[in-house]
């Protein structure tokens, strides 16, 4: 039996985390459980394959071709180059900027569900035409790195998987 009982999938944003940021697109994924891990732990653990393999995903995507303006990765108040903005155990969202785009991503946990919600703010159309192509690896990668998290996060507190 696979250790993730219920996989991530795509779910509807919830409107109150996307009113104030204008986006020009927004996606969210959801999964259930473990309960009781703090937003911050899912992100780290979500986002992990972003810094791996010496940070190829945080250097060729996000900063190269989507041309973030990324922090350095030991920097204070960041993660993986992101600006954390907002830092609670139930919620954290993460900012970006760059020439081509701002980005926001919000990692949301309740009792038993965490939401990843990522949103873009285009400022330029070359922003809109790579993530029409960059969009697609983004929305097939995502539930596996949430169902990915989840695994780690059960095992680190010691949850078995549910049916």
């Amino acid at each position: 039996m696979s250790e993730t009982a219920h996989p991530a999938s795509r779910v509807e944003p919830d409107a109150a985390v996307v009113a104030d940021f204008a986006a020009d697109y927004v996606d969210a994924f959801a999964i259930e459980g473990p309960t009781r891990i703090a937003a911050r732990a899912w992100a780290d653990s979500g986002l992990h394959g972003a810094d791996a393999a010496g940070g190829l995903f945080r250097t060729i995507v996000w900063h190269g071709l989507l041309r973030f303006d990324l922090a350095d990765a030991d920097e204070a108040g960041t993660a993986f180059g992101w600006r954390v903005s907002t830092e609670q155990d139930c919620l954290v969202v993460m900012d970006v900027d760059g020439p081509l785009a701002a980005g926001r991503m919000i990692f949301a946990v309740s009792d038993d569900t965490t939401t990843w919600t990522t949103m873009l703010r285009f400022h330029r159309r070359t922003g809109r035409v790579l993530w029409a192509i960059l969009g697609h690896g983004h929305r097939a990668l995502a539930p596996s790195c949430l169902d990915q998290a989840a695994t780690y996060l059960r095992r680190a507190v010691g949850v078995t998987a549910q049916v």
